[in-house]
């Protein structure tokens, strides 16, 4: 693209092309359909700009040196662009297609999400558009041996939004098995999901103004650990990690899309001894499942009714039906009867 302009939609063109579209008679927008009230074409200079910064110069020139990032006004310019690639890319499928096409632009993501001294804000920014636009993460997480560990840095932050942006990373790479097996081998990167999925459903159940952010890491986080822990391996770790105790609060004190997949996750770690033993030993854990299901929550039901029925009948854990009882106080004996009609109903029948 070597002339981008924009249309009264918004959505960015090659000169050219967009206007051999115009010519032919059109007169909607190709990306969003729109009837357009005017033909004008508008020049894109932030793009252009871009456009021959990483592509027009020689690519020693056109990547900036991240060793010189410790600038706090370089960082920020370098921010602010990317923060423009980013509302740009969100505009329309073409615009990221357009991006993801320019090497050197993924480059220079990779270079900085891959810089140890990178700026936190630089990296959120960095990660949000190497996510929207690349769909070869699997590639770059291989051939980038540094890449896990800037992401642990990112978590570090705490931020919803970074939490946000490396566990949309994490899920998009989770159907690759190596990429799955690379992530669940660092134990830091573990570690620290883990730490955030704490530290977020704390804040989301403390009544701060950040708590609707919070929750939707903790509901980011939970999904990522639902896909990488699809295999016997991976539920292990997380298991031996001390993800059971952080998943049974969220079960017991989150919304009811945290409740599902924090279930969910406790109904795959059942699958194994270690896992069992963990939900049983975890006091509040069974006690949590149970309330949930007395109340009548949907969002438990499904995977309640599976987690207690594995516990209870499959495994035949008489810890667990102890717990169950004590959980259901003088109603114990009656629930543990319905709860045959609702494994009937939920599991058999489908």
């Amino acid at each position: 693209m070597k002339s981008p302009v924009s249309l009264c939609t918004g959505v960015t063109y090659d000169r050219a092309s967009i206007q051999r579209w115009l010519d032919s008679g059109h007169d909607t927008c190709p990306a969003t359909m729109q009837l357009l009230p005017s033909k004008d074409l508008v020049p894109n200079h932030t793009l252009h700009r871009l456009i021959r910064l990483w592509s027009s110069k020689p690519k020693s020139e056109s990547e900036p040196d991240l060793r010189s990032l410790d600038s706090q006004t370089q960082t920020w310019s370098l921010n602010d662009t990317l923060k423009k690639l980013l509302r740009f890319a969100s505009e329309s499928p073409e615009n990221r297609s357009l991006l993801a096409s320019n090497q050197s632009l993924l480059d220079l993501l990779i270079r900085v999400v891959s810089c140890p001294d990178s700026d936190p804000d630089l990296l959120e920014t960095d990660l949000k558009l190497l996510n929207i636009i690349s769909a070869n993460l699997t590639i770059i997480l291989r051939k980038n041996p540094d890449f896990l560990h800037s992401i642990c840095r990112i978590l570090k932050t705490g931020r919803p939004d970074s939490v946000i942006a490396v566990a949309g990373m994490l899920e998009a790479v989770a159907p690759d098995p190596e990429s799955k097996k690379a992530a669940f081998d660092n134990e830091e990167l573990i570690s620290e999901l883990l730490k955030a999925l704490n530290s977020n459903s704390d804040l989301r159940n403390s009544g701060s103004d950040s708590g609707g952010d919070n929750q939707a890491a903790v509901v980011a986080i939970l999904s990522t650990l639902v896909s990488l822990c699809s295999t016997r391996r991976n539920k292990l770790r997380f298991v031996r990690m001390g993800g059971v105790r952080i998943t049974a609060k969220i079960v017991k004190l989150g919304n009811n899309a945290a409740v599902e997949l924090a279930l969910t996750l406790l109904e795959m770690a059942a699958g194994s001894a270690e896992g069992r033993a963990a939900i049983v030993e975890e006091a509040s854990c069974v006690a949590a499942v149970v309330e949930k299901l007395m109340k009548g929550s949907t969002a438990a039901n499904e995977h309640g009714v599976a987690l207690l029925w594995s516990l209870c009948y499959f495994f035949s854990d008489r810890k667990a039906k102890e717990e169950v009882l004590r959980s259901c106080n003088n109603g114990g004996l009656g629930f543990m009867k319905s709860l045959d009609n609702i494994i009937e109903d939920k599991l058999i029948c489908g």
